[in-house]
């Protein structure tokens, strides 16, 4: 029977994500983030191909929800400037709270990111 990996990627997202926030994203180590999670190297390559693939794991729900946000305002603004209502695209600050609001609920995922 195959054994449930959720306890060990549940180990495993924690450590790396201190792995990346301490050394940055060059010099973090797959060995080091196996370490810190209580496993063997070979174990999480099991869950990751690669340094890549968990860094990704890392950023890519913080990736998607702006690309939500994204595709939500140019579609608002596309609507906005058909009907010639600049003044109303311009006018709104929603955008800006909502970013910011995204950014401090994912701080660590915009420190890796920008870090």
């Amino acid at each position: 029977m195959p054994r449930d990996k959720s306890a060990s990627f549940a180990r495993i997202v924690p450590a790396a994500k201190a792995e990346f926030l301490k050394k940055g994203f060059a010099k973090a180590s797959m060995r080091s983030i196996a370490e810190a999670a209580g496993m063997t190297s070979a174990g999480l390559y099991r869950h990751f191909a690669d340094k890549e693939a968990v860094f990704a794991s890392l950023v890519e729900p913080l990736l998607s929800k702006l690309d939500q946000v994204y595709q939500t305002i140019k579609e608002r603004d596309y609507e906005l400037l058909v009907v010639k209502q600049l003044d109303e695209m311009w006018a709104s600050n929603a955008e800006v709270i909502y970013f910011l609001d995204l950014i401090y609920d994912h701080f660590d995922a915009f420190k890796l990111l920008l870090c």
